[in-house]
């Protein structure tokens, strides 16, 4: 029977690893087996990663109607589509929040008052919240409102409407609200 030899293994790992790069040839005869483990560190246990997509900027419109709109139109954009993927254990949790209201100099109305917004999804895995799934309006600008959130890592989509009522306040120009959507775990 042949004996382990240390120098002999050596110096057929540097002969192969000269020729071939990378290959690891040990002679095993009358060693002995044992098992082992590979394992890798994926941050600490409360960390996660969150992807985020939000849509693009929208424009609101009314079909059959041009601007200037009159009182009473309904300008809106539908099914905006926003995309979540995070391995956080214990879900996400979607936000939004107006960040500012541009209108045109000498309107004098509040544009918050007749903007309104909501959430929709067909996934299993995100659940609108209940304030999000009919249309509603934001308070002011600032505070966050709570879309909807998910119980568990997932990937998913959820789609944004918003609607403008026309009224007598509003002039001719340009209106825009901007909003700020965050997803945090």
């Amino acid at each position: 029977m042949r004996k382990f030899s240390l120098f002999r293994t050596m110096l057929v790992f540097g002969l192969v690893v000269g020729l071939v790069g990378l290959t690891v040839t040990v002679d095993t005869r009358g060693a002995e087996n044992d098992n082992t483990a590979v394992s890798w560190n994926n941050g600490n246990a409360g960390s996660c990663w969150i992807d985020f997509s939000a849509h693009s900027s929208v424009n609101l419109t009314s079909s059959g109607v041009s601007a200037p709109y009159p009182s009473g139109t309904l300008l809106d954009s539908t099914g905006n589509t926003m995309s979540v993927n995070s391995n956080c254990k214990n879900g996400v949790t979607v936000k939004v929040r107006t960040r500012g209201v541009s209108t045109p100099d000498g309107f004098s109305g509040d544009v918050l008052e007749d903007f309104e917004w909501k959430a929709n999804t067909s996934s299993n895995q995100f659940t609108v919240d209940s304030g999000a799934s009919s249309y509603g309006t934001f308070s002011s600008t600032g505070p966050l409102t709570t879309v909807g959130n998910s119980s568990n890592p997932a990937q998913f989509n959820f789609s944004i409407s918003y609607q403008y009522l026309i009224d007598n306040q509003d002039i001719a120009g340009d209106y825009s609200v901007s909003l700020e959507y965050t997803v945090s775990s």
